[in-house]
């Protein structure tokens, strides 16, 4: 049971309207949702391990079940994980929340266009 979830860094939230699509590692995970897709998006948006389920269910004020429910099978993927593992209570960086985000920064690295300015390739030039 998590109770303080984080979504990791590097999964993204897409939504329609009545589904979910939770995006991670090149893998797409869907879910049918019975309210607004856009709640429950939010939702997952405030799972940064300092949040609690509580917590987040009211600010956003969706179904408490349903939403339990979509955490836990984000657990067993895993792409939610518990919180209380990662996030320092302290709010400084652990080294396993460290980990988390620059998988995410490399994520972004990989998958964007190579930088480049005066048609000069400079992840090339900062390679040698």
């Amino acid at each position: 049971m998590v109770d303080f979830p984080l979504l990791k860094f590097a999964a993204k939230i897409a939504c329609e309207r009545d589904k979910l699509k939770i995006t991670y590692r090149n893998k797409t995970y869907d879910f049918n949702v019975e309210d607004d897709a856009k709640l429950y998006g939010e939702a997952l948006q405030h799972c940064n391990g300092h949040n609690s389920i509580k917590d987040i269910i009211k600010l956003v004020k969706i179904s408490e079940k349903y939403f339990q429910e979509i955490i836990s099978k984000l657990a067993t993927i895993p792409i939610i994980l518990n919180g209380t593992e990662i996030i320092r209570k302290d709010r400084y960086l652990s080294g396993r929340e460290l980990f988390w985000r620059l998988e995410d920064l490399l994520f972004k690295w990989r998958y964007t266009e190579k930088l480049s300015c005066f048609n000069l390739d400079l992840e090339k030039d900062i390679a040698m």
